[in-house]
């Protein structure tokens, strides 16, 4: 769902504003957010939407509802993330699908315990270079760390086969940011295959995921998707506000019955995002399913020559 003019938290304080330059979306459409310390003015590429650039070129509810959250959870010491909290070096981090804004991203590098690639289509990626730099000088203003160094963006597409079967065979990523990204229902086989690609093959890793709950037909979506996920070995979590996880109202585990019935949108957020965590089962869950995926690609196509992510794809490029 794309950002109404308001958003409120849940104890009704406002928390962003957006005004619109333009109501035909023929040119850039600016959104200003506050996320954590920074004041941010987005550009949104609206017109970018019949050029090409797709859904990429606007913010969307679920992607500012979980940097957010993310950034609620760090002050609080809360939540699936505070596993990390005592990490002495940087985790790594992947946003897939990050848009033109990558707030997520942005708020889970303002934690300062965080490398992160945000990755998204070659053509959404000259919007994100234009607002992380804005990002980057809104971080001085508000004397906040320089994001230079925790922040990458690179080129990544789903149906790309031979950067999927060489991340499957990679050491993979601590920690996979998905948000807004299952509304889709065509897509969800190929974002599937691009979330067990990244994520690592251990306990540990994590995959959070992010969508908006705007009625029976888009929970019954995302139920598929979910069901998708516990098909693979990864066993789902719904999260609170804080990262924290909510109790299941059954017996058993989320995502075990999801194929037949769709989750509840009662505990959406104020905003109307949901949260959900996805870990493996076990590690042999894990290297099983990362290596069908693999073995499935390379039948497909072979390795490709570019190694992706690993600072030599020709979209790159550091803030």
């Amino acid at each position: 769902m794309m950002l109404a003019p308001s958003c409120r938290s849940s104890d009704g304080q406002q928390i962003c504003e957006t005004s619109w330059m333009s109501t035909d979306m023929d040119a850039i459409v600016p959104f200003h957010c506050e996320l954590g310390p920074l004041s941010l003015d987005i550009q949104q590429p609206g017109g970018g939407l019949i050029a090409g650039v797709g859904t990429g070129a606007l913010v969307w509810t679920a992607g500012y509802a979980l940097g957010l959250a993310i950034l609620r959870a760090h002050v609080q010491h809360s939540g699936v993330l505070a596993d990390h909290a005592g990490t002495s070096t940087a985790s790594r981090a992947i946003e897939l699908g990050c848009g033109c804004s990558a707030l997520p991203s942005v708020a889970l590098a303002l934690t300062g315990r965080w490398h992160v690639v945000a990755t998204d289509m070659a053509c959404v990626l000259p919007a994100v270079r234009t607002n992380l730099a804005a990002y980057q000088e809104a971080a001085a203003v508000s004397a906040v760390p320089s994001l230079r160094d925790t922040i990458s963006i690179h080129t990544f597409s789903w149906d790309d086969r031979s950067a999927l079967a060489a991340l499957a065979c990679s050491g993979g990523y601590t920690l996979v940011l998905c948000a807004e990204l299952d509304w889709m229902e065509s897509l969800h086989e190929s974002l599937t295959s691009a979330l067990i690609a990244c994520l690592a093959p251990t306990t540990h890793s994590l995959a959070l995921i992010s969508s908006s709950s705007t009625g029976r037909e888009r929970d019954e979506v995302l139920t598929r998707f979910l069901a998708r996920l516990s098909a693979c070995g990864l066993v789902l979590v719904e999260l609170s506000e804080r990262l924290e996880p909510i109790p299941p109202q059954g017996l058993e585990p989320l995502g075990a019955s999801m194929a037949s019935a769709p989750a509840a949108a009662s505990s959406a957020g104020s905003d109307g995002a949901r949260f959900f965590a996805a870990r493996w089962g076990s590690l042999s869950n894990a290297l099983s399913a990362r290596a069908r995926l693999s073995q499935s690609l390379l039948e497909q196509s072979p390795p490709s020559a570019m190694e992706l992510l690993t600072g030599k794809a020709t979209e790159s490029d550091v803030i």
